[in-house]
C-alpha cells in the first residue's frame, strides 16, 4: 500500500488519465489553499515586499546594474507567485473537463 491514498486510487486508471487526475488534484488544491487564510497572508506579504523593492527600483540609480538586476530579479518572483498559483488552477480545470470528455466517450 502507498503512503499516498490516491495511488491506490489511481492504479485502475491508465497513465493519461492517472495525469490528469493528478493535475485535477492538484488544481483543487491550489484553489483551495488561494481561498485560506495562509494564502491571504502569504500574499499579502509578498505585496509589501513588492511594492518595497518597487520604491527601491524606482530609487535606485540608473548606472547600478548589478542592484537594478537584483531588485528586478526579485519582484520578478513576486509577480510569478501569483501566476504559478492561477496557472495551477487553470491546469486543473483543464484536466477536469478532459477527465470529463474522456468519461462522456467511454459512456
Amino acid at each position: 500500500m502507498s503512503d499516498n491514498p490516491t495511488d491506490d486510487v489511481l492504479k485502475d486508471f491508465n497513465e493519461q488519465e492517472q495525469q490528469e487526475i493528478r493535475r485535477a488534484n492538484l488544481g483543487m488544491e491550489a484553489e483551495s489553499f488561494m481561498s485560506s487564510n495562509l494564502y491571504r497572508y502569504i500574499a499579502s506579504r509578498a505585496q509589501m515586499e513588492f511594492e518595497e523593492k518597487m520604491k527601491e527600483l524606482v530609487t535606485c540609480p540608473a548606472d547600478d546594474v548589478s542592484e537594478n538586476t537584483r531588485l528586478r530579479s526579485e519582484i520578478k518572483v513576486y509577480i510569478a507567485f501569483e501566476d504559478w498559483l492561477k496557472e495551477a488552477v487553470s491546469s486543473g480545470k483543464n484536466a477536469e473537463q478532459s477527465l470529463n470528455a474522456m468519461d462522456a466517450t467511454d459512456k
